[in-house]
């Protein structure tokens, strides 16, 4: 049987993001819990990344401007699901060339891949 134990976002400085172990969470960044150690997992180890949004385009991703996620997805290989309601789909966002797109965008009523 395999293991499965799920890690969530630490924001780390101005810029960088890791993932931790979902335990020990307390109020963080944003007021956001995170996790209170200082172990983070490689991210080559981490199979499924469920990725915030506030909006989307086709599986480009619009995030909330501080490119924590598109640094951190930059040295991902797993697969990447962005989660989203229909209301947050965009017709006319042109991504820029740091953008990391999702592998699948999943809303309450369609999978876009």
């Amino acid at each position: 049987m395999n293991e499965h134990i799920s890690y969530v976002p630490k924001v780390i400085g101005e810029t960088e993001m890791v993932f931790m172990k979902a335990e020990n969470l307390q109020p963080g960044t944003f007021g956001v819990p995170e996790p209170c150690g200082t172990e983070a997992i490689d991210p080559q180890q981490i199979d499924v990344i469920v990725v915030p949004m506030v909006a989307f385009m086709k599986t480009w991703r619009i995030g909330y401007g501080k490119g924590y996620y598109d640094r951190y997805l930059r040295s991902f290989d797993g697969l990447k699901i962005g989660i989203a309601f229909d209301e947050q789909e965009v017709a006319d966002y042109l991504p820029h060339e740091h953008d990391i797109p999702m592998d699948r965008i999943i809303t309450p009523t369609r999978i876009i891949e």
